[in-house]
């Protein structure tokens, strides 16, 4: 399951009644038991519907999984950028590169707007501002877990409609990758902007200011 440090980790899953194995591995010794989860006989709920609640739920992480990768790729790649783009302000005369991955930066920005909630800097800010993608659906994902019942027909409509619009803007970024990302590496290759840099040493004016006025004051005992 892949996570940002500012949201829920997971959706709860409730797991269906059934026969299971559990497996343990540790100092390369697999372990291996059978196990039997049975249904509590207060629920109401049929094998059927826990099992498709249980699906849903797996759909959900699924797609939740899916939808932090994509945030989490996008960080990386503004990550990069602002590397890049601090070097070629430290060479001097590569305007043309900063520019680039400015324009590059302010793309990726724009899709993972839609994903994620970038004002949230602490769990806590997640309530001060709007959700966004990931976060209706973990909040779906809640309501689907949350009791022993079969999802509802308004859920599935939810699980599908926030899919469809992860999906767009996942196909958004796939598409930055194949063109302006591609287009961004031309433009690195051909600037000569080195890929590693430990920025230009600033001289002090000591020593020298220091040797001027050794200078004055050796002519003045001259005279």
């Amino acid at each position: 399951m892949t996570t940002i440090p500012t949201e829920p980790a997971a959706v709860r899953i409730a797991v269906a009644p059934g026969e299971y194995r559990v497996r343990l591995t540790v100092a390369g010794e697999t372990l291996e038991a059978p196990f039997v989860m049975e249904k509590d006989p207060r629920v109401s709920a049929t094998q059927r519907d826990l099992e498709e609640q249980a699906a849903l739920g797996l759909r959900i992480n699924e797609k939740l999984s899916e939808t932090h990768e994509t945030i989490n790729a996008i960080r990386r790649l503004k990550s990069q950028l602002d590397a890049w783009a601090a070097r070629a302000k430290e060479q001097g005369g590569q305007a043309r590169v900063v520019s680039a991955a400015a324009s590059l930066r302010q793309k990726a920005s724009a899709i993972e707007e839609q994903l994620v909630q970038v004002k949230a800097k602490s769990r806590q800010d997640t309530l001060n501002y709007p959700a966004m993608l990931n976060a209706k659906l973990l909040s779906l994902g809640a309501y689907v877990g949350g009791a022993d019942f079969a999802p509802t027909q308004g859920m599935r409509d939810v699980f599908a409609d926030l899919s469809k619009r992860i999906d767009a803007q996942i196909a958004k970024w796939d598409a930055l990758v194949k063109s302006d990302v591609a287009a961004f590496d031309k433009v690195i290759r051909s600037s000569g902007v080195p890929a590693v840099g430990a920025g230009k040493a600033k001289r002090s004016s000591r020593p020298a200011r220091a040797m001027r006025e050794r200078s004055r004051a050796a002519a003045a005992t001259r005279n």
